[in-house]
């Protein structure tokens, strides 16, 4: 059986996957983008895994910053600028980390970081009001640099995404105007996504070094808006944004 990534019973097979970040690589030489492979659920044993690295190896290594490349500076402190001159575009933090006590494992080699440098931070929650107050909290201790969000020589991921519940998955099967899917669902909560986006900017803050937000186009287009508004705010920018309560309708 082959390594897929899936959010179902059916999933699509890593390699193809990793073919179609090979060809992004090649058509856009200005890029860099960061690949997390994680949730290796399945229990595999220690070789399925090193067969997975390989395999990342095999299709992606000329473009890979890992570890060797980077000649012992910390995954966080490699800056744009030398990805980019060098080539070596592709940083993959590869492992389970929060679920390495049900098996899977990974983590640090030659090409690949280990899942501990890059620190995720996402509701899982359905309902935009719910993500909207976690993910401005998450902000708000990011540019605050408390916590683990703010570890040196690590970076923090903040996922503005809505995540199926199951009351989501049955409300698509009833009557009524409930959303059908999870795209349709996150394209309803565009405009309240947006206004947070705006406020976040004009408040001067940064969503964290890395900025997750489902789907291109429609319900991303803030996000674009909003990564090349915080990339262009002074190293020395003051986060105003503050913690209160906010109402959102899906």
């Amino acid at each position: 059986t082959a390594w897929c990534a899936h959010h179902a019973e059916v999933g699509v097979p890593i390699a193809d996957i990793l073919n179609d970040i090979a060809t992004f690589m090649r058509e856009h030489p200005g890029e860099v983008v960061v690949m997390q492979m994680s949730h290796l659920d399945g229990f595999p044993d220690a070789a399925r895994v090193d067969e997975l690295s390989a395999e990342v190896t095999k299709t992606l290594g000329e473009y890979v910053a890992g570890p060797e490349w980077a000649k012992g500076k910390a995954f966080g402190d490699v800056s744009i600028g030398e990805m980019v001159d060098s080539g070596r575009r592709l940083a993959v933090v590869f492992g389970d980390g929060d679920y390495e006590s049900i098996g899977g494992g990974g983590g640090a080699s030659k090409t690949t970081w280990p899942p501990e440098v890059l620190h995720n931070a996402y509701a899982d929650a359905d309902d935009p009001t719910a993500v909207m107050k976690y993910v401005r909290g998450k902000i708000v201790e990011y540019n605050n640099s408390s916590g683990e969000a703010a570890s040196p020589g690590t970076m923090s991921k903040i996922s503005w995404i809505l995540t199926a519940q199951t009351k989501t998955v049955v409300g698509m099967f009833e009557p009524g105007a409930r959303p059908r899917s999870l795209r349709e669902l996150t394209e309803r909560s565009r405009p309240a996504f947006g206004a947070l986006a705006e406020e976040v900017v004009q408040s001067g803050c940064r969503a964290g070094n890395i900025m997750s937000v489902d789907f291109g186009g429609g319900a991303g287009d803030y996000a674009v808006w909003a990564a090349r508004s915080m990339n262009q705010m002074p190293g020395d920018a003051s986060c105003s944004l503050k913690n209160h309560e906010l109402t959102a309708v899906a």
